[in-house]
């Protein structure tokens, strides 16, 4: 390696802790920017350091963090431009098709999303008047804010939809753009799916979250749904309707844990039948040519996390008796049945090598029918340009 002046960059071995000292200062450079000069400039801080370098000046590293931050202020969008791509979804110029491109490639777009249409919401609504009353308003505004707030933990769940939309508006080619390799146009392209290690992983952790918080809510909450009859009555003394309130459980836990008792058990019975099935169709699943698997990323682990998250807090609210006995008396069932055979299909793509290129959505149609999962066709979609693309092409109009 070669340092910019042309000398040869010194082979002496750097400590690992100068390493990673230069590694978070260039955290405050683009990631764009890290992913093509980060080794370079690791290197030249290196030759330039006393020999063997152990640990990164306080001068340097204040240098760093200030040249990162002025790179991502001069790549930024003026202020104006941001709240318009931000808040009304307009399209930024084409010089800013670098810094889009790496805001919706980022892990973090689907939260950053969320939370910007929750807090344009939540400003509307604290600029209201307080037409109701101000006991009203407030009460008003306090679950408005729940609610919201729900709203953007749900964000990451969209994610991958957000994501193809904010392409399909922002990075497309328009008739007279000048066009480039790794550009996107819409085209015909193969299908992304999440691979079977990470999807069963997410699944593994909400299967597992569901079925102790809901097992403990049936065991624990003191309210169900029971029915009781309407006044007035018919003439003849028969009750005009019938209206569902919550009532203290009863006999009800009894037969609410005899069924949990009972999927657990048909959950453990089907073991056997999941890994039989599993070493049977795995090895003759054809391939797939239009497919491009992807492991488990930042959004997959926040959707993980946000599902969890409104499984216990549905559990903490049977739990306390502000809700009756409803999703862990049915869901929590289905997660109680599927949880052995999730845990036997993630140990079984952890360790066959048959199951290094099956997806998540594979593994459903081979554990619940036996069956091979059908073979992708190419997706009508956002594709990048590939080439060759000679100097001044531009995009042709439709």
């Amino acid at each position: 390696m070669r340092l910019h002046d042309g000398r040869p960059a010194s082979d002496t071995p750097t400590d690992q802790r100068f390493e990673r000292a230069v590694a978070l200062c260039l955290h405050a450079y683009p990631q764009r920017w890290r992913a093509t000069r980060s080794a370079e400039v690791t290197a030249v801080l290196a030759d330039l350091a006393a020999a063997p370098p152990r640990r990164l000046d306080a001068r340097a590293a204040l240098g760093l963090v200030r040249c990162g931050w002025a790179t991502r202020w001069r790549e930024h969008p003026p202020l104006g431009a941001y709240l318009r791509y931000r808040l009304s979804d307009r399209r930024l110029p084409l010089r800013h098709r670098a810094w889009v491109r790496a805001d919706i490639d980022g892990s973090l777009f689907p939260l950053r999303c969320a939370l910007w249409r929750v807090s344009v919401a939540l400003l509307i609504l604290m600029a209201a008047p307080p037409v109701m009353g101000e006991s009203g308003y407030f009460s008003s505004l306090s679950r408005a804010i729940w609610t919201l707030g729900g709203i953007g933990m749900a964000g990451p769940l969209f994610g991958r939809a957000w994501r193809a939309h904010a392409a399909r508006g922002h990075l497309v080619l328009r008739a007279g753009d000048p066009v480039a390799i790794g550009d996107l146009v819409e085209g015909q392209g193969p299908r992304r799916r999440l691979d079977a290690r990470g999807g069963l992983t997410a699944a593994l952790v909400v299967a597992s979250v569901a079925a102790s918080a809901w097992t403990i809510a049936v065991l624990i909450a003191p309210k169900v749904i029971g029915a009781t009859h309407c006044d007035p009555q018919t003439d003849d003394g028969s009750p005009w309707c019938t209206d569902l309130v919550a009532r203290p459980v009863g006999a009800e836990r009894g037969a609410l844990a005899l069924a949990l008792v009972l999927a657990a058990l048909l959950g453990v019975a089907s073991v056997r039948v999941v890994r039989r099935r599993l070493r049977r169709v795995v090895p003759t699943v054809a391939p797939q040519p239009h497919r491009e698997l992807r492991g488990a990323s930042a959004s997959t682990l926040v959707s993980a996390a946000v599902v969890s998250a409104f499984i216990l807090g549905d559990a903490s609210l049977e739990v306390t008796g502000r809700l009756v006995i409803l999703a862990s008396g049915v869901l929590g069932v289905v997660a109680l049945l599927s949880l052995p055979g999730v845990v036997v299909a993630w140990r079984f793509v952890r360790t066959s090598p048959d199951a290094r290129g099956l997806a998540g959505s594979d593994v459903l149609p081979i554990v619940v029918r036996g069956r091979a999962p059908q073979v992708d066709q190419l997706l009508y979609g956002v594709v990048p340009v590939i080439g060759p693309v000679p100097p001044g092409t531009v995009y042709p109009s439709r």
